[in-house]
């Protein structure tokens, strides 16, 4: 029989962090960092700003994870359809 404890599950393989695909909190613009750490992270009014912030990992060729999130939670939450 299989230990369970020296095994990783399926879910923790799929979820596990994959190293280079989140911009690091050092290379995020400030505004961004306490946007998506405070309360406000799924305040509709703050679309506009993600919204720009994504534009700006476009035009870069990154990609900022939680910010990214924020913005999809926010569309389905709120029904909105970004601009």
């Amino acid at each position: 029989m299989p230990s369970l404890i020296a095994s990783k599950s399926k879910a923790e393989e799929l979820i596990a962090p994959v190293e280079g695909l989140d911009v690091p909190p050092s290379f995020r613009p400030e505004h961004i960092t306490t946007l998506i750490e405070s309360v406000n992270r799924y305040n509709p009014e703050s679309l506009e700003v993600l919204e720009e912030y994504l534009a700006l990992q476009c035009s870069d060729g990154t990609f900022d994870c939680l910010a990214d999130l924020a913005i999809l939670k926010l569309c389905v939450s709120h029904v909105i359809l970004p601009s």
